[in-house]
């Protein structure tokens, strides 16, 4: 089953014809074929019906080149050596296993197995848990007697068999011509979802002696056939070919909307555009030959206050590149455009702009040509005007198109965000006590309980909380150029009302004090001004020109300036004289811009800081800051941290916020620094004590205290519905099956979708709980289940149940969550864990998810999937142990084991392995029951870029 692979013998080390590139190691071509551009050229040629042939790639090191046909893949040693590598064994064998279960499958030795009036032994979808199917069994050629020795399910040798089939069928003669019939019956007790099984038919042949069986699969969909005619793909999967981007040879440049030119800036912001060379190094196909020469020519060799600035401006550089690249995705073909000549604008719809895939704002650029066209000809249309799924555009006056007409789309990346981040590096020095701070910049003591007494608390929940209180103290009496300090707050906490209550006391404490208060998203920021409302005029809501001002609270409207329907900015002597102004941390380099002076504000904070990069969270204090400014960082590191899409940048610590950073530093070791540079806050107002107990032990030391207001936190205690009553965590065990549609490689899961809309449905059953929609939330790590619940939803009349990603729910609450975690099929999994999309394998966007509700925690899955992960798994062994279990399949592990991944994936193979080993006794075949997520190829189908969420611009 290995084939020499096609080769020039009379050439030696070369490269790849298809792409041009160099090939300078048998890893590096193996990386190569399977990369992005050398795909994107390959589709390029197939579309253009010039398939490639196998010689066009030329690759070194012929005389050991083999194609392994098993392995599907080309090998870099002998065929000897290669067939003795695990990888090759387990492939090896799995397809043996599948082999000799389709030879089980077939009719055999004259005798034919057959459902009563079907094709297959496949129930169809049943819209309730029960179904009964017939089959016979005849003997059509009768040279030997033969007796059906027995009729089982294939689940019947399982310790913990919860299939819901069963068999009865008597053990007999099979006489020629004959029909001997049997009845399969099948039971869901309730539970939605798929259920398969295999019928297992073991035959003797009485004269021969000899044994052989005819093994039959079993399927069965309990569900409504409504549900799944609404949530059906609207189409096959088709992925979308990556095509190399044409130059933009001609372009007819437009005018941008007025509002983002009509600030009156006095500090220019530079273009900061990504230099030539260090573009060459990030279009190098191979991971490996990237990240070497990167680190030979481009990032320092040390971290330190000299080299900070250099490397975040790689870092952001290496971001940039790859986010241009993902924006590619969204390209269009063959679309139209929507002209609307009252406004001047034409809509041009954007699928998945609701969910900001691609984040598009006003003032963006987006280009476009006529489809067809021979011409390089592009015009240049700026965002004016943005809707649920269109966006109106303006083009030059000499641009004109009708309705029906059809145009070519390319989305253009918005490099402001990205230029504030370099701005703010190069600004403001090297500010050591701010980046890297020591024990010689602490100038401050604990606050003593006395004088933590003195505080008259604006809010008076706040003296009842110890770490509150000590908290608010400490950063009022922080000396002028003290170290950054931390507030820890982790889930339900309170750190915004924390950091809120220090302002209010840092303004009646200094009359002359001046506070900038920012948060990586507006909604963030815009809760610490709707708690700041009580200053009156002493407060200005600072926003992006691009923002829409339906966004913004109304609440908040007195307190920013809108002009023309659009966000304006005061000018400089009035913004000077508000004492609190609030922002995102990117605005906050609008007062720099405008002209104020470091030192203007005395106090800077960051709130949600673990949730901003590095240069992001440097915006406000490096344009801001003087020796004497001081910098409050509230945030909790075990939660989100920063979006990143670039996997070298997340390699290299672009990921690890400021936050992050200087939490790991001796100097905010929150034991003995308590109350100096670092505050923990433990009071938990959200959660009932069972859903904090496991993130509490995992991410918290178990310091974490529910103090939640019983009324809520066990206002679901005694809801009809949980297994176990007093115990609110469920987690629902049911088998869907993965699927995706159209061009989009986002999953979904039909099953999960009908599973958690009967929940909701249930949830309003009882009205003596009093739910409405605003007490649900609903957590998918799938845009595209996200969009088929919201569908399911819909239909039943729920418009207000907030549906979205874990990001989407950082910081907020609900009386009940419920999570769908989407994925039934072992065949991705391994990209899931690599790339950790979804929940597998990611800590932070678990603790996010599970630390959400208020009284009741519900997870729909297959636990097949999520148990590969040890957090996971010892998350499942939880629930199972106190009862919370639900619907199907149970654990098929130890759940008392805590077994890391290596541990249980060979105890998960060694059970097969006795199945396999036990089945093959009693029909002479063997069956594999689950696929070990380390033997699957990575898919590299995109799907990666299509799930992990965009920065928000402004």
């Amino acid at each position: 089953m290995v084939r020499q692979a096609n080769r020039d013998p009379s050439m030696g080390p070369k490269k790849c014809t298809i792409c041009n590139a160099r090939l300078i190691s048998p890893r590096v071509v193996a990386t190569h074929v399977k990369g992005q551009r050398h795909q994107a050229l390959l589709a390029e040629l197939q579309a253009q019906g010039r398939p490639p042939k196998p010689e066009d790639i030329i690759i070194e090191d012929a005389d050991r080149n083999y194609e392994c046909l098993i392995c599907e893949m080309t090998v870099w040693q002998t065929k000897e050596k290669h067939e003795l590598t695990p990888n090759h064994k387990r492939k090896e064998r799995f397809l043996s296993i599948r082999s000799a279960l389709e030879e089980a499958e077939k009719d055999k030795n004259g005798i034919s197995v057959y459902p009563d009036g079907k094709d297959a032994f496949n129930f169809g979808l049943k819209p309730a848990g029960h179904a009964r199917l017939e089959f016979h069994v005849t003997y059509e050629v009768a040279p030997h007697r033969v007796y059906l020795d027995s009729a089982r399910m294939a689940s019947d040798s399982h310790r913990n068999n919860n299939s819901g089939f069963s068999v009865s069928m008597a053990r007999q003669y099979i006489m020629p011509k004959i029909k001997a019939k049997g009845v399969i019956t099948f039971e869901s007790q309730g539970s939605l979802g798929r259920f398969q099984d295999r019928l297992e038919l073991v035959f003797l042949d009485v004269v021969d002696r000899k044994k052989f069986a005819i093994v039959k699969p079993l399927l069965v969909i309990v569900g409504s056939q409504e549900d799944y005619d609404l949530l059906k793909p609207i189409a096959p999967y088709v992925p979308a070919a990556r095509r190399k981007r044409e130059t933009v040879q001609e372009l007819v440049e437009s005018t941008p909307p007025p509002a983002i030119s009509r600030i009156q800036w006095t500090v220019r912001l530079l273009e900061y555009e990504l230099q030539k060379g260090l573009k060459t190094i990030l279009d190098t196909p191979s991971k490996e030959e990237k990240m070497r020469l990167l680190k030979s020519g481009f990032i320092p060799r040390t971290f330190s206050p000299q080299t900070h600035a250099r490397l975040f401006h790689i870092l952001l550089y290496i971001e940039e590149h790859q986010s241009a690249i993902d924006l590619e995705r969204y390209d269009q073909e063959d679309v139209s455009l929507d002209p609307a000549p009252r406004e001047d604008l034409y809509y041009l719809e954007v699928p998945g702009l609701a969910e900001k895939r691609p984040s598009v704002i006003i003032g963006d650029r987006i280009l476009v040509k006529h489809h067809g066209s021979p011409k390089p000809h592009w015009w240049e249309g700026f965002v004016y005007k943005i809707r649920l799924n269109d966006v109106g555009l303006r083009f030059n006056n000499k641009f004109n198109a009708f309705k029906g007409q059809r145009f070519d789309v390319r989305f253009c990346l918005n490099r402001l965000t990205l230029r504030r981040m370099h701005q703010a590096l190069d600004s403001g020095g090297l500010c050591e006590r701010l980046l890297f701070p020591s024990e010689e910049h602490i100038q401050n003591r604990k606050p003593s309980p006395g004088t933590i007494q003195t505080l008259n608390m604006v809010n008076r929940n706040i003296s009842t909380n110890p770490a509150q209180s000590l908290a608010v103290t400490a950063i009022r009496n922080l000396s002028p150029g003290s170290p950054p300090f931390v507030v820890f707050g982790p889930p339900g906490t309170g750190k915004t009302v924390t950091i809120v209550e220090a302002i209010r006391q840092i303004l009646l404490e200094y009359p002359t004090a001046r506070v900038l208060a920012c948060a990586p998203s507006n909604s963030a920021s815009d809760i610490i001004a709707e708690r700041l409302i009580a200053l009156g005029s002493d407060l200005f809501r600072l926003n992006a020109p691009s923002r829409p001002v339906d966004h913004l609270p109304k609440s908040l409207l007195p307190f920013s300036l809108v002009e023309r329907d659009v966000f304006a900015v005061p000018e400089l002597a009035r913004l000077k004289r508000y004492r609190v102004i609030v922002s995102t941390c990117l605005s906050a380099s609008v007062p720099f811009g405008i002209g104020v002076q470091a030192g203007h504000f005395s106090h800077v904070f960051v709130d949600e800081a673990g949730q901003a990069c590095e240069p992001e969270a440097l915006i406000p204090f490096k344009t801001m800051a003087d020796a004497k400014t001081n910098l409050i960082l509230s945030g909790d590191p075990k939660q989100l941290g920063p979006i990143v899409r670039a996997n070298a940048a997340i390699a290299l610590k672009l990921g690890v916020s400021l936050l992050d950073r200087l939490t790991e530093m001796p100097i905010y070791d929150e034991r003995a620094k308590n109350g100096i540079t670092i505050v923990k806050l433990v009071n938990n107002f959200r959660s009932h004590p069972d859903i904090l107990r496991f993130p509490n032990q995992r991410f918290y030391r178990g310091e974490l205290e529910s103090k939640g207001d019983p009324i809520v936190i066990e206002s679901m205690l005694r809801w009809p519905h949980l297994p176990q009553s007093g115990f609110p965590i469920i987690f629902h065990a049911m088998a869907g099956k993965d699927l995706r549609e159209a061009r989009s490689p986002s999953f979904f899961n039909v099953e999960e979708v009908m599973q958690v809309k009967k929940y909701v449905q249930m949830l309003f059953e009882d009205k003596k709980y009093r739910l409405t929609e605003e007490h649900i939330g609903i957590i998918s790590p799938y845009h595209a289940q996200c969009g088929k619940i919201r569908l399911a939803l819909l239909k039943e009349g729920y418009t207000r149940i907030k549906i979205g990603s874990v990001e989407e729910f950082q910081g907020q609450e609900r009386r009940v969550m419920i999570i769908s975690t989407v994925r039934s099929n072992l065949e991705f999994v391994q990209s899931d864990i690599t790339h950790t999309l979804g929940f597998v394998a990611n800590p932070r966007r678990f603790n996010v998810a599970m630390t959400r509700a208020e009284a009741l925690l519900i997870v729909v899955g297959d636990p097949n999937i999520p148990s590969l992960d040890p957090l996971w798994r010892s998350f499942l062994n939880f629930i199972y142990n106190n009862g919370g279990w639900a619907g199907r399949p149970r654990p098929d592990w130890d759940t008392h084991a805590e077994l890391d991944s290596k541990e249980f994936l060979e105890a998960r193979r060694a059970k097969a392995n006795a199945e396999e080993q036990e089945m093959l006794t009693r029909i002479t075949e063997t069956v594999v029951d689950h696929i070990n997520a380390d033997d699957l190829d990575d898919i590299g189908d995109g799907y990666e870029a299509v799930e992990r969420p965009w920065r928000e611009t402004e």
